[in-house]
């Protein structure tokens, strides 16, 4: 039977949402580079606490974090997760130590922020609006190159706007075969490029949380490459790599 590693190779398939590990990073590096796909969106992530938290700025937990090495903890989606990877960008940037709890997914950090055994997350918009809303989850900083054009979120600063050099994003494309003849490529570019300008496709996108930021192939493989290094660097100076493999040992 043809494993799913075998089937994105062939295909030239490839998932921007979750990167683990050195291997993989540079396996998917390589196959974007092959075959070339324009950028459609980013999914920005927002870093999320309890209304009752006394934080609300970056500042106030970098302090509060230093005050208390390892008590103020984590909820990432596993190992090597780009959640758990920021944090640890976080963490080397101010010189703290926030502690990293593991779950299996999205939905269980949700309910442990709610449930008071973790004291943040790092959540796509669509999954923390509600709560946001309601009053009982402050959102600290967005991870995005702007902020949101959400009304819920548009006054939550980003990153870099608090001073933290964090700007990197899930994000999604379109991908094709790589053996695809260029005409092709370059026809299917042109067409998706026409879909993305439409206003009403744009509206869409905003209205889940996704900011609208179309790169044609070269550029998104550049910027696939480049947020990979990124990422590859934290995995490799935070000791996550050794902790993924000693995980399979």
């Amino acid at each position: 039977m043809e494993s799913e590693g075998s089937r994105r190779q062939n295909s030239g398939l490839t998932n921007r949402n979750h990167i683990k590990g050195r291997t993989r990073l540079g396996k998917i590096a390589t196959q974007i580079k092959a075959q070339n796909y324009p950028k459609v969106c980013s999914v920005p992530l927002l870093l999320a606490v309890q209304a009752d938290q006394p934080w609300y700025t970056l500042q106030d937990l970098v302090e509060s974090a230093q005050k208390r090495p390892g008590q103020v903890k984590f909820g990432n989606v596993g190992m090597g997760s780009f959640p758990h990877i920021l944090v640890e960008m976080i963490n080397r940037e101010a010189g703290i130590n926030i502690a990293q709890v593991p779950f299996s997914g999205g939905g269980e950090t949700v309910s442990a922020l709610l449930g008071g055994h973790v004291q943040l997350i790092l959540v796509n918009p669509v999954s923390i609006k509600e709560h946001v809303k309601n009053g009982t989850v402050r959102i600290l900083a967005v991870t995005g190159e702007r902020r949101i054009a959400d009304p819920v979120f548009a006054q939550v600063l980003t990153f870099k706007e608090q001073g933290f050099d964090i700007t990197v994003n899930n994000w999604h494309g379109i991908a094709i075969p790589k053996e695809t003849p260029v005409a092709i490529k370059n026809k299917l570019a042109a067409g998706i490029k026409a879909i993305i300008d439409d206003p009403e496709f744009q509206a869409n996108m905003e209205r889940v949380g996704n900011q609208v930021e179309y790169l044609g192939p070269q550029e998104s493989t550049d910027k696939w490459i480049a947020d990979s290094q990124k990422l590859q660097k934290t995995l490799q100076e935070s000791g996550i790599m050794e902790q993924i493999k000693a995980q399979k040992k």
